[in-house]
């Protein structure tokens, strides 16, 4: 559980005891259950190539969303 954001960190807790980590330039908030992508549909009307991967798909696991992105930068 994320306790504290920094500017260079943030401090968390895993069981009650409190941790730290510095030095970091960029938190990834990852919440919610329900797949949002509507900038696929805006995107859509563009003459360029759209892939939709990840929870914009549906909500699943990040290995999902890496190897779904990875095989969808590959395709390129």
């Amino acid at each position: 559980r994320v306790e504290e954001v920094f500017s260079d960190g943030v401090s968390y807790s895993i069981n009650g005891q409190k941790q730290r980590l510095k030095n970091i330039d960029t938190i990834i908030c990852a919440v919610g259950t329900q797949s949002e992508n509507c900038l696929v549909e805006e995107l859509a009307s563009l003459p360029i190539p759209v892939i939709t991967i990840g929870d914009a798909v549906e909500p699943k696991k990040i290995l999902n969303a890496v190897y779904e992105g990875a095989r969808a930068a590959y395709s390129l």
